[in-house]
C-alpha cells in the first residue's frame, strides 16, 4: 500500500521530511510540494520526481 503525501513548505525541515519519506518510509511517496520559494520546491522535485508536472521531469 502506498501512502501519497503532499508537503506544504520545502525549506530546511520540509527538505528533511521529503528525503526521509522518499528514502526511509516504506510505502510513502511525496506527490505534491508547495513552497513560495521556487528553488526550495525545485529541490523537492529533484528528489521526489512524482511531484514534477508532466513534461518537466
Amino acid at each position: 500500500m502506498t501512502v501519497r503525501i503532499g508537503l506544504i513548505g520545502a525549506g530546511g525541515i520540509g527538505r528533511a521530511h521529503v528525503e526521509r519519506i522518499q528514502n526511509e518510509l516504506a510505502g510513502g511517496e511525496v506527490v505534491a510540494v508547495a513552497d513560495v520559494n521556487p528553488d526550495a520546491a525545485g529541490y523537492a522535485e529533484s528528489i521526489a520526481p512524482a511531484t514534477s508536472p508532466p513534461g518537466r521531469n
